[in-house]
């Protein structure tokens, strides 16, 4: 060959690597269920990430929030304005997309432990709130 002399390919061994993720609801336990996977000598961590179960339940609640608060903002406006309301001639909703807030640290002291002697200590997850927005206008014919 011009580019050197050829040579064989040879296997010289596999990598096998199994991924597996865990639903923790109970948010004070996730602490105590990472510290235990890294004393397992699993070696590769990644989260936690959080996240909420049923978002369309909240997504409705705040939509009827929202839409209570434009109707008493909207009937205050009509007193002003000496105008009654009538029907309901427009709406349009924007669900914005919930963010998981959480105070971030650069490590949580986990990973597989070399000696099974080494105690680690429970990692301080970060708290936090998620914020689910709707907003809604609706237009009112009136009177």
């Amino acid at each position: 060959s011009e580019f050197g002399p050829e040579s064989e390919r040879a296997i010289t061994g596999y990598t096998a690597t199994q991924r597996v993720e865990i639903k923790v609801r109970d948010t004070d336990q996730v602490g105590e269920v990472l510290s235990r996977l890294g004393q397992t000598g699993v070696s590769n961590l990644s989260g936690p990430n959080f996240s909420i179960d049923d978002p369309e339940a909240l997504y409705a609640e705040a939509r009827a929030a929202a839409i209570a608060d434009a109707r008493t903002k909207a009937k205050v406006l009509a007193g002003d304005l000496g105008v009654r309301l009538a029907r309901v001639v427009g709406f349009w909703e924007n669900q914005g997309p919930y963010y998981p807030y959480a105070e971030t640290r650069s490590s949580y002291g986990l990973g597989g432990a070399e000696d099974a002697a080494i105690k680690l200590e429970i990692p301080e997850v970060p708290l936090g709130e998620d914020e689910i927005v709707v907003t809604v206008n609706i237009s009112y014919e009136i009177r």
